[in-house]
């Protein structure tokens, strides 16, 4: 619903979409002004790469269920597929888009019988996309979508913000500075990336419970999904942790609430679960 009501609102929005010569599309949403300062029903408008953490999880989410219901059922969860993939190709995010494409891996490598469906579809494919041009504008995309001329080794300027990051965390290593820390310590920069904000927010102590928190999932999850009643299990569980664990290398999904909103339920799913089945 968040998905399709941030869709539907892009033709009431002055300036919620702009030209852009990187998207076969030739728009892309929710991004210069709009994202900045824009406003929707009087809230801060999304970014593009907001509305693309939507769309990646209900893809998800679509693609786990598709697989599991009756034939009118698939027919609702694959059309929502359709328009997550829409979304993604309008928005253009790329950790986003990275961080669907493992989800969606995962997701077909979890039962034995789709593994030849995952092998087949991959071959035929990357065959289709390398005839269209495909990988020329990714490639294109990957390197020039924010104006940067070819391969950015700093992750649009990532890298120097966390070691700037890091020599503030040196000044409270073990507890870090609180809430939103690098906001107030590092002149108003946000640190894309999760382990670095958990650092400079709760230093070393609140990190490693942070990752502790992740590898105890990931391995809960796997000792479930390697049982003998998995199929029993719903197929979009890893698939969005997937997403999320990839998407925390670049992104801040430390403490954001949107994130935190879609994370927490896969979590507490994985812990009950492991409850449930010992």
């Amino acid at each position: 619903f968040i998905l399709l009501g941030l869709l539907g609102a892009i033709p009431f929005l002055h300036g919620a979409l702009a030209h852009t010569q990187t998207n076969p599309l030739g728009v892309k949403a929710y991004v210069g002004h709009m994202a900045a300062k824009g406003t929707i029903l009087g809230m801060a408008s999304t970014r593009n790469t907001g509305l693309a953490r939507y769309a990646a999880v209900a893809g998800l989410v679509a693609l786990g269920r598709f697989w599991r219901e009756k034939p009118l059922i698939k027919l609702v969860w694959g059309l929502v597929f359709l328009v997550a993939i829409y979304t993604l190709v309008l928005t253009q995010a790329r950790t986003e888009t990275i961080g669907f494409f493992a989800g969606f891996a995962v997701i077909l490598m979890l039962r034995k019988s789709r593994r030849v469906v995952l092998f087949g579809a991959g071959v035929v494919g990357v065959a289709l996309l390398y005839l269209i041009g495909f990988f020329r504008a990714l490639w294109i995309f990957g390197t020039h979508a924010r104006g940067g001329h070819g391969f950015d080794p700093t992750l649009s300027g990532r890298t120097g913000q966390w070691m700037e990051g890091l020599r503030t965390t040196m000044h409270s290593p073990w507890i870090g500075f609180g809430f939103q820390a690098d906001r107030y310590y590092l002149h108003g920069i946000q640190l894309e990336g999760a382990v670095f904000q958990a650092l400079i927010q709760s230093g070393v102590l609140g990190t490693l419970c942070y990752l502790a928190a992740f590898a105890l999932s990931w391995y809960l999850l796997i000792r479930l999904y390697t049982l003998p009643m998995a199929r029993s299990l719903p197929d979009e569980i890893p698939g969005v942790l997937m997403f999320f664990t990839v998407m925390s290398i670049t992104e801040s999904t430390v403490f954001y609430g949107a994130d935190w909103m879609l994370l927490a339920p896969v979590l507490a799913y994985i812990q009950v679960a492991a409850w449930q089945y010992g």
